[in-house]
């Protein structure tokens, strides 16, 4: 009997950092902020997240490796859940665009943009889609900005 096929795709994200942080989520359902936000973008040569994810119909169960050691409990994780959910409608996309989830690109994609980004909260439509990100200054606006990360503890996040 042949094998099921195993997916992988790996993408790499660049580090987003809150200036004037949001407080809450004015929808749940639509993910949307209570008050609008502005961040920075840093560029990907100087820090950045890789993800590498793997999709196959011969997976007995959901598992996440963080710096290559599993996580125990991860599959019961609301938030490992909602990732991994999210990665299985893209898959399901990638089989068939007809059943795909519906992607705005300008919906809450703060990280897309580089330089100063405002994430705007909307509330005005009823499907929120007026919550938008929109880059306020390019990359290039303030070549002088340096960030120094400072790691206090590598201990895992109580969330």
């Amino acid at each position: 009997m042949p094998s099921e096929p195993i997916y992988m795709e790996t993408v790499s994200a660049p580090t987003n950092i809150a200036c004037v942080k949001y407080w809450g989520k004015a929808s749940v359902e639509h993910n949307t902020p209570i008050n609008s936000s502005v961040s920075v973008t840093l560029d990907q040569s100087d820090l950045r997240a890789v993800t590498t994810a793997s999709a196959s119909k011969s997976f007995p169960t959901d598992r996440l490796w963080l710096n290559g050691t599993e996580e125990d409990g991860a599959a019961t994780s609301k938030r490992f859940r909602a990732c991994v959910d999210g990665v299985r409608r893209l898959a399901t996309d990638r089989i068939d665009p007809d059943t795909g989830p519906d992607r705005d690109p300008d919906r809450h994609a703060v990280s897309l943009y580089g330089g100063f980004v405002a994430w705007r909260k909307g509330g005005a439509k009823e499907d929120w889609s007026d919550s938008i990100a929109e880059q306020v200054a390019p990359e290039t606006h303030w070549p002088e900005i340096r960030a120094i990360i400072l790691v206090v503890s590598d201990a895992k996040k109580d969330t």
